[in-house]
């Protein structure tokens, strides 16, 4: 998720998470190292808690 500020740890769920039940859907960019981006794979928690739709984008053409 882009900030234009950075936001402290403690806050950076809760904000997080306000942001995101106020999308229409998630778009999700995948790659080799997605699985291991603790933050993605939390916002992508968050969304689907807030039944919010997503869809997944490969950002490599051969790398799936």
């Amino acid at each position: 998720m882009s900030v234009k500020e950075k936001w402290k740890q403690s806050e950076w769920k809760d904000r997080c998470r306000k942001k995101i039940s106020g999308c229409d859907g998630v778009i999700v960019l995948l790659s080799n190292y997605t699985y291991h981006a603790d933050g993605v794979r939390w916002e992508m928690k968050c969304a689907n808690e807030e039944r919010i739709k997503m869809a997944g984008m490969h950002i490599r053409k051969n790398d799936k």
